[in-house]
């Protein structure tokens, strides 16, 4: 079930399909259904989720405002 390499100068899918690793039988259906389609069939290799951590980073590593105007002042809101 190893999914093929797309060639460098191919068009980037309009579509990406994800299967998990437990159904093969599907992933194959689809890479026949969907080939000559702007559609990518890939296997789900994720692990485990990443969003399981309970802990906030311990600093913030972002170094500018990144929404909207820089010219925005920002004040935290204290209390509720």
């Amino acid at each position: 079930m190893e999914s093929p390499r797309e060639p460098e100068n191919a068009p980037l899918p309009r579509f990406v399909v994800v299967v998990p690793p437990e159904r093969p039988e599907v992933y194959e259906q689809l890479q026949e259904a969907m080939s000559g389609e702007p559609v990518s069939v890939i296997v789900d290799r994720r692990q485990e989720d990443r969003r399981h951590m309970q802990e906030r980073p311990a600093v913030d590593r972002r170094r500018t405002y990144r929404r909207g105007s820089r010219s925005l002042a920002m004040t935290p809101l204290v209390g509720g």
